[in-house]
């Protein structure tokens, strides 16, 4: 064998250029020329992750994708602190705004200003006759474990918080409300209980409107009647329409219906002059109490 230097310099030569032609026709090497060539110092041509992510057989994308999942975890769990604390801070404000705004799987909250707790009932109600003397509602509350006597009723708690103010012995009750479960029905029954439900809770957050309006002296008795007549007229109907349509008389949707039905129709037929407001308060509380809650 020759060890000449000019023997030996092309003998590694020939060398190198075959090895480089055997490593080109290699199937991983010619998967990684699918890439974008990415120039780096180590090996011009290919990027040195994606050729080892193709040669160990892994996918290259996999730790991109696993940082990416992190990541979103970790922005989620940011938010959901700062969430956290901001309710908080702020009494629960937000999560009322976010139960008003998307709802909570109750049907509707409501607050309730109230007084007591009384043991007696003969005592409730001596406080319930002062409470109308002051344009309260007076209603009895029986909670089992004694009396409240509700002055007023809100669907916004800063509402109730208002009301309430400072210092005072007043208490805010929240009712989570739920609508009711009836089997057993017809797709035209279910319709019509459907119809009545929305009625119901329609027809209370008028009454709302209504007693904000006659306690700020917007609108007169006359005017109020006149509106309470006109939503009286239209529960009998739907308490007629479901009846025609087989609704027994102990379905739980025409048990919420019958509540806000005889209240109004009382102050229609009766039309107070005194404690009219307060009858309003009364009846709405009433309606409001006559469907399930949590």
């Amino acid at each position: 064998m020759d060890y000449s230097p000019y023997y030996c310099r092309n003998f590694y030569k020939d060398r190198r250029k075959k090895t480089e032609e055997n490593r080109i026709q290699s199937p991983a090497i010619q998967n990684c020329s699918a890439f974008p060539p990415t120039e780096s110092p180590e090996t011009p041509g290919c990027d040195p992750a994606r050729k080892a992510a193709v040669c160990c057989g892994r996918p290259f994308r996999s730790r991109r994708k696993g940082k990416v999942f992190f990541s979103f975890l970790l922005i989620i769990l940011c938010f959901g602190i700062v969430f956290l604390s901001a309710d908080m801070f702020s009494g629960g404000a937000v999560m009322d705004s976010l139960r008003a705004t998307f709802g909570s799987g109750n049907l509707e909250t409501h607050y309730f200003v109230a007084q007591g707790i009384y043991s007696q009932k003969a005592k409730a109600e001596s406080e319930a006759a002062v409470v109308r003397e002051t344009g309260g509602a007076g209603y009895l509350y029986n909670t089992g474990s004694g009396y409240y006597v509700i002055l007023y009723s809100f669907n916004d708690r800063k509402a109730a918080e208002a009301a309430i103010g400072t210092g005072s012995k007043l208490e805010i009750i929240e009712i989570n409300l739920r609508e009711p479960e009836e089997t057993g029905l017809s797709d035209t029954q279910k319709k019509l209980c459907d119809e009545t439900l929305r009625m119901v809770c329609d027809d209370i957050k008028s009454l709302y409107g209504i007693i904000s309006s006659l306690s700020t002296g917007a609108i007169s008795r006359q005017t109020a009647l006149k509106s309470l007549t006109e939503m009286r007229n239209t529960l009998l109907y739907k308490k007629q329409e479901l009846l025609d349509g087989g609704i027994c008389l102990d379905n739980a949707y025409l048990a919420l219906l019958e509540p806000l039905f005889g209240g109004l129709d009382a102050i229609v037929s009766n039309e107070p002059e005194k404690y009219f407001l307060e009858a309003v308060r009364y009846v709405q509380i009433g309606a409001i109490l006559a469907f399930p809650r949590e």
